[in-house]
């Protein structure tokens, strides 16, 4: 199994407590937003 292939990455998340994972999805999440406002942000400046 490849590091980084989806069977991997739910091997690994399951072992996570349910806590710590939405925590990262939310961080992700955040994050995703974030970088979206600052391409608006870079479109309109630009």
């Amino acid at each position: 199994m490849a590091i980084g292939s989806p069977s991997a990455t739910k091997n690994c998340m399951a072992k996570l407590p349910e806590e710590t994972s939405t925590t990262i999805f939310n961080l992700q999440r955040r994050l995703l937003q974030r970088i979206d406002e600052a391409t608006a942000t870079a479109l309109i400046i630009f």
